[in-house]
């Protein structure tokens, strides 16, 4: 009697030591803000870059004439559809 209950503990004691290293694991995961952090310094980074950018346009189409700006889009735009076309037919 006393060995069976000799093992039986020491099954019990390597399964409450296999759930306190699962809840251990847990913890230090759920406490792990890294992630969370980069991802939202990264959000914050693009905001301000958007922000940035969006004043810059902004700033020369007030300072700019409609036509000149109307003009330098076309040219953009279609710039890269000839780019983009020749490189489709190209490959």
């Amino acid at each position: 009697m006393n060995d069976s209950n000799e093992r039986r503990l020491e099954t019990l004691s390597g399964q409450i030591s296999s759930l306190k290293n699962v809840t251990y694991d847990i913890y230090a995961r759920a406490s792990d803000h890294s992630h969370i952090d980069r991802a939202n310094e990264g959000f914050s980074s693009l905001t301000d870059s958007v922000k940035r950018t969006t004043t810059g346009f902004f700033r020369v189409v007030r300072n700019a004439g409609r036509r000149s700006i109307l003009t330098s889009v076309l040219a953009i735009v279609g710039s890269v559809l000839i780019f983009y076309y020749f490189c489709k037919y190209l490959l």
